[in-house]
């Protein structure tokens, strides 16, 4: 994605310094590009974060409820 820069910063490939204002190839997650890189090689794709599945203990879902320690009926206590 090309966008304008909203600060000074230093191209991943290249390591020429762009000012504020300069058009630029950003990626979230990934490196920052000048224009004259970006032009010259296709973008690298940034790596999305892997999502864990939340743990679980007897085999049954991490809903986060506790339930009340008698037994009895959950009260509102506000």
């Amino acid at each position: 994605m090309t966008i304008t820069a909203k600060y000074a910063g230093k191209c991943s490939e290249c390591s020429v310094r762009f000012p504020v204002g300069a058009q630029i190839e950003w990626i979230k997650g990934g490196p920052t590009r000048c224009a004259a890189c970006a032009a010259k090689a296709p973008a690298p794709q940034a790596q999305a974060p892997q999502a864990q599945a939340p743990q679980s203990s007897g085999g049954k879902p991490d809903s986060g409820y506790l339930p009340p320690r008698d037994g009895g009926p959950r009260r509102c206590t506000f």
